[in-house]
């Protein structure tokens, strides 16, 4: 909620979902969701099954089917004081495969009446699959977006769902596949991105992550971002930034010791081309 999505649980305690779903609205994650009111009005759960989402930890990419993908965190409940992970009592196993000849999609997609927006889940064969892209002949809707893919003969995750293309002749639906090494990296804790630059403000579109030292436009690029398109960035406490509008740290600058969602209102938007990352701790 509330962007409508379906999000995830694995084993490490970490969450999943769709790169196009980790925009400003993600706000809550919410389990054991009920059945919805027959006008198909979604119906919440109680606040011991909601769970504010960590902001802060979304590390996320949505750059075509294939690199579509978010990791983040939520903070322990309100109510119990327990983790997601530790409430739910287990998390799917993440693996990296192309799974088997069945692959089953669960997720939140919609419906008509009680049914809208509640656990659903189908299994269908797998279709070809393409590098980070994979294919499969399994029933989704909207709202499935971000669904685990999962290996039907073993129970394990192997992919993110995130585009339909199955029709009246056929097609396939397709996701991102853990062979991703940017999500696998960001879903296994090992990512070495301290600070993350979004092309969009409130931290859409494409992210790339940057540790301590200098970046200059060629880094960036090569991090997974735009010259002159980034629009908000992630700086965790103990760092500072500074982005400068011309390669090799050279031009006007700005110095960032906090997150700042939108550069529009700093005047630096959409012309960052170096950066340097330092620690203030």
């Amino acid at each position: 909620m509330n962007v409508g999505c379906t999000g995830w649980l694995i084993a490490n305690g970490s969450l999943l979902t769709a790169g196009h779903c980790a925009g400003n609205s993600m706000s809550v994650m919410e389990f054991n969701v009920p059945a919805s009111a027959s006008n198909g009005a979604v119906r919440h759960p109680p606040p011991e099954d909601q769970y504010t989402i960590d902001r802060n930890s979304i590390v996320s990419r949505n750059a075509g089917i294939g690199d579509d993908w978010a990791v983040f965190k939520t903070h322990a409940n309100t109510s119990t004081g327990l983790s997601a992970l530790e409430a739910q009592g287990s998390g799917f196993t993440l693996v990296q495969s192309f799974g088997g000849a069945t692959l089953r999609v669960t997720g939140y997609g919609v419906d008509s009446g009680s049914a809208n927006q509640t656990q659903q889940t189908h299994a269908g064969p797998a279709a070809a699959h393409q590098g980070t892209r994979l294919s499969y002949r399994v029933d989704t809707q909207g709202g499935n977006s971000g669904s685990p893919v999962i290996n039907q003969s073993t129970g394990q995750a192997i992919g993110i769902h995130t585009n339909g293309g199955c029709g009246a002749s056929g097609g396939a639906n397709s996701g991102t596949s853990t062979f991703n090494q940017n999500l696998w990296a960001a879903a296994n804790g090992s990512s070495p991105g301290v600070v993350r630059l979004h092309q969009h403000c409130n931290r859409g579109g494409w992210t790339a992550s940057f540790g301590v030292g200098s970046h200059n436009r060629a880094a960036i690029i090569a991090a997974g971002g735009r010259d002159n398109d980034a629009s908000s960035i992630q700086v965790p406490a103990g760092f500072q930034v500074t982005v400068f509008d011309g390669d090799n740290f050279t031009g006007g600058s700005r110095i960032f010791t906090a997150s700042d969602d939108c550069f529009v209102d700093d005047g630096f938007n959409d012309i960052v081309t170096s950066m340097i990352v330092t620690r203030t701790n």
